[in-house]
Formats: C-alpha cells, sequence, structure tokens
C-alpha cells in the first residue's frame, strides 16, 4: 500500500475514531444522568416520571450529574493518553517486558535483534526499542509509540521459542507495517480515548467495595449509593461493549493491510502464514501456548499481532483461518491437526535466510515509481540489501553504535570531514565540547576505518538511536549542541554531513520532547513553493555529475507541478533557511509530501542515472520530513 495514502488513511480512521467516541460518550452520559435521576431524584406518587415538568423541577441535577458524568470521561480518557506519552516502551515494560540490550548473549535475542535491525534498516527508519515479555508463553506480539523517535517492538518469549527466522521475521514485518502506516500512533490514541469509557466500571466497583467493607455495622442510608454503584458497574459493562465495539471498528481492516504490508517487506507469505498456522493450531491444543496472554490485555489487545484473549464478540482481529487463506488459499483448516502433532519436531531453530525471495520476479528498484512504492513497505531486494549492509558494518562499528557509551562518538565519526583541514577543525570543536574522551574516542574510530562509506551511514545512525536514547536527558542536549558545532557546513558533500546532523538532531529531539511532537500536516506545496525551491536547487548543485545542474533543477520543479518556477539561485549561505524550509515542508499533507519526494527523485535522475551518494542524500532529506525512505543498492541494480 502507498505509505502516503496510509498516512492519510490513518488520520481518517483517527477522526472516524473520535466520532465514535463521542457517540459512545453521549450515550454513557444520558444512561448514567438518568440512572442518577431515577435513584436519587423527588418523584411524587402518580407523577409521569420524564414528563417535561418532571424534567424542568430536576434540571439542576441533571444538568450536574451530564457535567460531572462528561468531565470524568474527558478527564479519564486525558490522564491516560497522558501517561502513554513515555513512549512505546512504557507499555511494553508495564506488560512485564524486559529490554534486549545490545550486547545480548542469547541467540534467541540475538536473532530477534537481528531481524529488527534488517527490516529497520530496509525501512530507512531509526531501529525501535527491543522488548520480550518473558512471562508470556503464546506467540505474540506488538509495536507501540507516538513516533518513529519512540517507537518500541514487543515479542512473547513464546514467540521465539516456537517460530523459525522466517517466521519471525513475518510477525516482525507486521509490526513494521503497523509503525509505518500510521497504526502505532492511532492505536495509542484508542488506549487512550477507551479508557474513559471503561473507567466507569472501575467506580462502580470501588462503590460496591466502599458497600461491602466501609459501611461497617450500619448500612442505613447506603441503598441508594449501592443502587448507583450496581447501575455505574452496568453501565461500565456497557461502556466495555462499547469499547470493543470501537476497536473492532477501527482495527480489524488495519491488521489485514499490515498482513499485506509484511509479504511484500519479506516477499515470503509462507513465513506470515507459518506463524499464524502455529498460532491456531496452539489455540486448539492448549490456550496459553497459542496466542492468548496471561496478563490482561483488555486495554491492549487491538495493538497484538494476534488476539490477546478467548473473545469471539467484537474480536481486533479476522479469524485466524481468513488471515491464513488470504496468503494461502487452498489452506484447510483440517491441516491444524497435523501442524499440532508434528510442531515439537519442528520448533524455532532454523537460522538460515529464506531461499525463495531469491527466485522471485525481479523489478526495477532504481525506477523512481518503484522507489516511492517502496516507502514503508520495502521491496525483496530492499530487505535483501539491508541484511548486506549489516553484515558489511565493521564489528567494531555496530558495536559502537550499539553501546551507549560508545555511541555518540560513532554519531560524531560519522560527520566528519574528508579533507584533513576541516577534520582537525571538528576534533578541535569536540574536544572544547565534548572533551578530550571524546575526541580520542572519535579520533580511534577513525584510525581504525578512516572515512565511512556513505551507504552505511544512515544504517549506522539507525542502529545507534537506541543506544543514544539511554543517555542522560543533559547528556543528549549537550550532545545536540555539539553536533551542530561539529556538522560540515562548506565543501564537498557539505549538504549531506549537514542532513545527517539535522537527521539526528531530529530523531533525538523527539525523543527527548515527545508531548510537543508533531504529527499533523495541512499544508500544500502551493504554500511551500519558496522551501521546495531552495532544497531542490541545493540538492542539484551539490551532485557533482549533474550537467547541467538549472536543468534538474528544473525538472525537480516541474514534479512539483508549478506553473511558474523560481529561477536556479542556490545560496551561498544556506544553513539556517534549509532548517527553515525542512521545518515547513514537514507540514505538508502526506500526498503533498508523496509529490515532493517524486520532485527530489526527479533531479536526481535527471541524467536518467543515480548513484549512491544521490540517493543517500534524499534518504536524509526524506528522513527529516518524516519519510523514511528505504535503501536501495544502486551499485548492483545497475546504475
Amino acid at each position: 500500500m502507498n505509505y502516503f495514502r496510509a498516512q492519510q488513511q490513518a488520520r481518517s480512521n483517527s477522526s472516524q475514531l473520535l466520532l465514535l467516541f463521542v457517540v459512545a460518550v453521549f450515550c454513557i452520559v444520558v444512561t448514567i444522568t438518568a440512572t442518577i435521576y431515577l435513584v436519587f431524584g423527588d418523584h411524587q406518587e402518580g407523577a409521569t416520571l420524564f414528563s417535561g415538568q418532571a424534567l424542568g423541577e430536576h434540571f439542576t441535577m441533571l444538568s450536574l450529574s451530564a457535567a460531572a458524568t462528561l468531565l470524568f470521561i474527558v478527564s479519564a480518557s486525558f490522564f491516560r493518553a497522558a501517561s502513554l506519552r513515555a513512549g512505546g516502551g512504557q507499555i511494553a515494560r508495564d506488560l512485564g517486558g524486559d529490554r534486549v540490550n545490545e550486547d545480548t548473549t542469547d541467540p534467541q535475542l540475538k536473532r530477534l535483534r537481528n531481524v529488527v535491525e534488517e527490516i529497520a534498516i530496509a525501512s530507512g527508519v531509526p531501529v525501535p526499542d527491543i522488548y520480550v515479555l518473558e512471562q508470556e508463553s503464546a506467540i505474540n506480539a506488538f509495536a507501540a509509540g507516538d513516533s518513529l523517535s519512540d517507537a518500541a517492538v514487543a515479542v512473547t518469549r513464546g514467540t521465539l521459542e516456537h517460530l523459525n527466522r522466517e517466521e519471525l521475521q513475518g510477525v516482525i514485518a507486521h509490526e513494521f507495517s503497523h509503525i509505518l502506516n500510521g497504526d502505532m500512533r492511532l492505536n495509542i490514541r484508542l488506549v487512550g480515548l477507551l479508557f474513559g469509557i471503561t473507567a466507569i466500571a472501575i467506580v462502580g466497583r470501588k462503590g460496591l467495595y466502599h458497600f461491602r467493607y466501609a459501611a461497617g455495622g450500619s448500612r442505613r442510608g447506603t441503598g441508594g449509593i449501592m443502587m448507583l454503584s450496581f447501575a455505574l458497574l452496568a453501565i461500565g459493562s456497557l461502556g466495555l461493549l462499547f469499547a470493543r465495539m470501537i476497536k473492532a471498528a477501527v482495527s480489524r481492516q488495519r491488521e489485514t493491510l499490515a498482513d499485506a504490508s509484511a509479504v511484500q517487506f519479506t516477499r515470503n507469505p509462507q513465513g506470515l502464514a507459518g506463524a499464524l498456522k502455529k498460532i491456531a493450531a496452539l489455540n486448539q491444543r492448549q490456550a496459553n501456548s497459542g496466542s492468548f496472554l496471561a496478563s490482561d490485555s483488555e486495554e491492549i489487545d487491538h495493538m497484538l499481532f494476534a488476539n490477546g484473549r478467548a473473545e469471539r464478540w467484537f474480536a481486533t482481529h479476522p479469524p485466524l483461518i481468513e488471515r491464513i487463506q488470504a496468503l494461502e488459499p487452498t489452506f484447510q483448516e483440517g491441516e491444524l491437526k497435523r501442524i499440532a502433532a508434528n510442531h515439537k519436531r519442528k520448533l524455532a531453530n532454523e537460522e538460515a535466510q529464506q531461499k525463495a525471495a531469491q527466485s522471485a520476479p525481479g523489478i526495477n528498484i532504481l525506477d523512481p515509481g518503484n522507489i516511492i512504492s517502496g516507502i514503508g513497505n520495502p521491496h525483496w531486494q530492499q530487505v535483501l540489501y539491508a541484511a548486506v549492509l549489516s553484515q558489511a558494518i565493521p564489528d567494531h562499528l555496530t558495536y559502537a553504535a550499539r553501546t551507549p557509551q560508545r555511541a555518540p562518538a560513532l554519531v560524531l565519526y560519522l560527520l566528519l570531514s574528508k579533507f584533513s583541514e576541516l577534520r582537525e577543525q571538528q576534533y578541535l570543536k569536540i574536544a572544547q565540547q565534548g572533551g578530550v574522551e571524546m575526541e580520542d574516542q572519535v579520533r580511534s574510530l577513525f584510525q581504525m576505518w578512516d572515512i565511512c562509506q556513505e551507504e552505511l551511514r544512515i544504517p549506522l545512525v539507525e542502529l545507534a538511536l537506541p543506544a543514544l536514547k539511554r543517555r542522560s536527558r543533559r547528556e543528549l542536549l549537550e550532545f545536540l549542541q555539539l553536533i551542530e558545532m561539529v556538522a560540515v557546513q562548506k565543501g564537498s558533500r557539505a549538504v549531506f554531513s549537514f542532513m545527517l546532523s539535522r537527521m539526528i538532531h531530529l530523531y533525538l529531539e523527539e525523543s527527548l520532547h515527545i508531548a510537543r511532537t508533531r504529527h499533523r500536516g495541512r499544508l500544500l506545496l502551493k504554500q511551500c513553493k519558496d522551501e521546495a525551491a531552495l532544497v531542490l536547487a541545493l540538492l542539484a548543485r551539490e551532485e557533482q555529475n549533474l550537467h547541467p545542474a538549472d536543468q534538474a533543477y528544473r525538472e525537480g520543479m516541474d514534479e512539483l507541478g508549478f506553473k511558474t518556477i523560481p529561477d536556479y539561485a542556490p545560496p551561498d549561505i544556506w544553513s539556517q533557511r534549509l532548517i527553515q524550509a525542512l521545518n515547513k515542508l514537514d507540514g505538508l499533507r502526506p500526498s503533498e509530501k508523496e509529490i515532493f519526494v517524486r520532485g527530489l527523485l526527479a533531479v536526481a535522475f535527471n541524467d536518467r542515472e543515480i548513484n549512491v551518494s544521490e540517493l543517500e542524500l534524499i534518504r536524509a532529506i526524506c528522513a527529516t520530513l518524516h519519510v523514511p525512505l528505504p535503501p536501495v543498492d544502486a551499485v548492483q541494480a545497475g546504475a
């Protein structure tokens, strides 16, 4: 599915969610107000309870009851939503999840980390935090977070023990599609909004508890409280029913889409289908070995890979058999018995890469249309290329990226200039701002590997983000200042180094200020004409193989659909103007961002060829616009 349309659809679903929430709240407010009126109202014998006169006499009580109920629901929703702003990792920890360390020696955890890192690199997004629910023996997983910068992927221990590598890859690809399609943020909002509805039942239970234990020997005068508590508990159950209806309405379609996107990720439907078959087979044998969690998953069941509860009514996921048959139309339910019988002999210990993708029909990955379609849905070549990139990174750089103490030095190393004079100036700034020890670490990395290849820089940044986020807030703020000072702003490839620093700055800033992260974009390209012209002009000038650069610039602007095009005039001093331009372009609607990315590719494809440096610069620009452009092997693809 097109990444930009998926983002737009996610926003449309958010609007539908809000409408359903308003309807549910209205029904609950009316029901509770009517209950309070019936229980506590001063009703005259023989009078019509709901006559205009009777309601008018109780207007104050009715108004206060409705207002108090509405305030309680909205406050509870806001409170729960605020508690979720700590990032996706907090939800995983609330469920008993343990973070997977970068230096883990557990073979299953290493396999999990490798799969997550490969798909993250293939997707062009930072590696999310990785968690394992150690106490859960079922097969399940979820992705949580409010943005790419604070995303977390969690799997159960049962997922690691029961699934082989290709099945695990299918599950993780499914969760990444939720991250890229905007479902992750939608699911977080769903939790916050629905908490206000279901909190009514909590109040009812508390009221009954108070009646039973706190009233002591005398319960006179507590009959109304008991009746109201029973009523609130019943209405809370109604709220729970509303919540499940809303989750089912919002979630089912997104789960089907995520399955389809996961197949596009891996080009291997057997992996995802195999995981679903094992869940279905184990659900028949033993519930807690299927997908059902031992912990209470009511609040987050719509976020899970498969149903977390044995719930048939208003289930948040399509039936497992339907999901399997969508991937394998010839599959019959009777096969589950055979799968269950053979499962013990085929437990997940297979490490070999799947071979099916190698024989899949090839596509021209360097076609601009295919590059666009790969955003949020990497093609199988990009997933394989991500694995190649991971293997190409030297061990000492991988170690530095995964270690909180060395990740800052690695990032600074990635920003070093290839010119010795400029590089010495950077070393001086690092020593002055970060200390001599930091300078020594950066020099050591440079001496071991010289200048890092361009195609490895963005993957290394994505690998280093989880380790960087483990530094203290003060350390990160100081580090952000340091990378601004170190980023090269003149000379060859200046824009790429600067954009790489902006990409790092964006990810870390968002992880520090999750509540201030902007997700909505409403601007049109015609409102950002000058900003688009600046970015395309700098891109055209930066690439030395573009002849002439102004022609490449014009082709890019033509792709944006402007009737009149500003003259090609890239400024000599551009850093602050570029920051302002990118900030404004980030506010474009998703459909408008797609057009802008097409404009960037039109500039690079001006000579009907594209190289690694051009692609990586465009990837860095896209990252600052919250568009995860996957890596492309330009050399092997024939550029």
